[in-house]
């Protein structure tokens, strides 16, 4: 990503990206033996944690499970960032050269953009840097607890050197997944706030040509189509690129949250640092698929918004040339515009819910499942 325009909102993803030597000018050779080398780390630390699953039982069981989803969530996200590189630079290359400019509309319109900016960038300097805080301060994990060598719970390896592999990659695992998982995260959440500040502004243009009724307000509004059509096609590559993406997150929040929420009802924790870290957990994964849903429903509302927007207008007050465009444009808005999971989920707020309730219910089942077990 060398090559991306620094646009309003990615300052944070930028940085995040550095850190992986994913942006920067570095040689196709190193950044091919670096990214080798963090693929191997992460396969090292999956490998153990899922040995350990058939010899553990109880809280290590669950630990190790969390264990695996964590490494493979970074993997994930690396392989994706990898392979969707190239489209996800056109895309924030086309949001710097070929989006409108909110200054270009009223100062009300400039500010309340800035302002949007503004907070966006806060909020993802505050939750990287609560992230960084927590996740670093992890390291010191084992320094607290005598009875833990590990950062995971994993299986131990027999050799003495391969233990000490074993914990070395374990850090450096922890040091490359946040910023793998959060750069990954914020590009999406940035592209999701530039497209929705896009759709309001096509939505403000129209509304003003029509009222304002230039002589040429058929040609514009053609290129209000144009873009309109623009939209859509940048749009279509964002829901391909992180369609994969979206259908992990799914379930890998249910799973996770469901498995750290029985341990907290069941009274499976050893200490209060420990009970502390699962409510952490469990917080992050529904805070960051809600980082996820949120944006993509509300891109899919602005999509559906604009048809309603252009029916509110003064569009019976022009003429019929510009009425049949109007009319042409409202049928293409009126198309359902969704995010998905591969095509089996539909992700926005109501998958957010279905993910909470889920969780919790079967939390419920294994609980009830696992106490059915003790008594036989």
């Amino acid at each position: 990503m060398g090559t991306i325009q620094q646009i309003p909102m990615t300052e944070v993803a930028i940085f995040l990206l550095e850190l992986i030597g994913e942006v920067g000018q570095r040689s196709s050779a190193s950044i091919m033996i670096f990214r080798v080398f963090n693929c191997s780390v992460f396969v090292i630390i999956i490998w153990y944690a899922f040995a350990n699953l058939f010899v553990v039982t109880g809280e290590s069981f669950v630990n190790s499970l969390l264990s695996v989803l964590y490494a493979s969530h970074g993997i994930l996200k690396y392989f994706l960032l990898i392979h969707y590189k190239p489209i996800i630079e056109s895309m924030l290359k086309d949001i710097g050269s070929k989006f409108w400019d909110h200054r270009d509309f009223s100062i009300n319109i400039a500010e309340t953009a800035e302002e949007i900016f503004r907070k966006v960038n806060f909020v993802q300097k505050a939750i990287v840097g609560g992230v960084l805080i927590v996740m670093y301060s992890y390291h010191l994990a084992p320094l607290f607890d005598s009875n833990r060598l590990f950062l995971f719970e994993t299986k131990a390896p027999e050799s003495p050197f391969m233990n000490a592999v074993l914990l070395m990659s374990q850090y450096y695992c922890v040091s490359m997944e946040v910023p793998i998982v959060l750069g990954y995260d914020c590009i999406y959440f940035t592209i999701c706030i530039h497209l929705v500040l896009q759709l309001r502004l096509l939505k403000q243009k129209i509304t003003n040509l029509l009222e304002t009724k230039k002589e040429n307000v058929e040609s514009e509004i053609y290129k209000c189509i144009r873009y309109h059509q623009f939209l859509i096609s940048m749009f279509t590559r964002m829901k391909d690129t992180y369609s994969a993406m979206l259908l992990f997150h799914y379930f890998d929040t249910m799973i996770t949250t469901c498995s750290v929420l029985y341990e907290v009802v069941d009274g499976g924790y050893t200490t209060i640092l420990n009970f502390i870290g699962k409510l952490i957990t469990m917080i992050f994964f529904y805070a960051q698929f809600a980082c996820y849903t949120f944006p993509a429903d509300q891109v899919a509302e602005e999509f559906s918004g604009l048809s309603h927007s252009i029916y509110n207008s003064l569009w019976y007050q022009n003429t019929i040339a510009v009425q049949k465009t109007l009319l042409f444009m409202m049928m293409r808005a009126q198309r359902t515009h969704y995010f998905s999971g591969l095509g089996l989920i539909d992700v926005n707020v109501d998958a957010f819910g279905s993910v909470v309730r889920k969780s919790f219910s079967f939390c419920t089942m294994l609980r009830n499942f696992v106490n059915k077990e003790v008594e036989v």
